[in-house]
């Protein structure tokens, strides 16, 4: 398996990744050509992680590429760990720096019956790159309340305000 690194040692990529990215941009093209697409590959490759109003795809072809990499069976991605908090498996995650493709689709997820905020307690940003996620606003309120929150880029590249 070739296996490259992107911006960091634990930030990997291999040929898997960007093949599943590429097979499943193209057969969603080919039904829906007017929609827009974030993939985490083509992002590391150069391309922008625009959002519109445009429906919009936002795919990770792999998610936990490290784990998936080293053939590791860990709880431990975004998306798993939001995911425990809306089937009830723990109160509570937050984190900081995070991309778009590791948190949309669980997002959706949490909300159906849970809360997911801002770091900050304010709306949630699906760009912003951080969130805490809650069984109850109380919880999550308490956390982002407890957080030091710190700016990184957003995956938009719009400035914070």
């Amino acid at each position: 398996m070739s296996v490259m690194l992107k911006s960091s040692p634990a930030d990997l990529v291999t040929e898997t990744d960007q093949k599943v990215e590429s097979l499943i941009i193209s057969s969603i093209r080919e039904k829906f050509p007017t929609h827009s697409f974030i993939g985490e590959e083509s992002v590391a490759a150069g391309e922008s992680s625009i959002l519109t109003d445009n429906p919009t795809w936002i795919i990770d072809p792999i998610d936990g590429t490290t784990n998936f990499v080293h053939r590791i069976r860990a709880v431990g991605t975004a998306a798993v760990n939001m995911c425990l908090v809306a089937t009830g498996g723990a109160d509570a995650y937050y984190e900081i720096g995070i991309h778009c493709w590791d948190m949309a689709a669980a997002a959706v997820v949490v909300t159906a019956g849970s809360v997911v905020m801002d770091v900050t307690g304010g709306p949630f940003d699906l760009m912003s790159r951080r969130l805490v996620t809650s069984s109850n606003r109380a919880i999550g309120e308490r956390i982002a309340k407890e957080l030091q929150a710190f700016l990184c880029e957003r995956d938009d590249g719009k400035k914070e305000d």
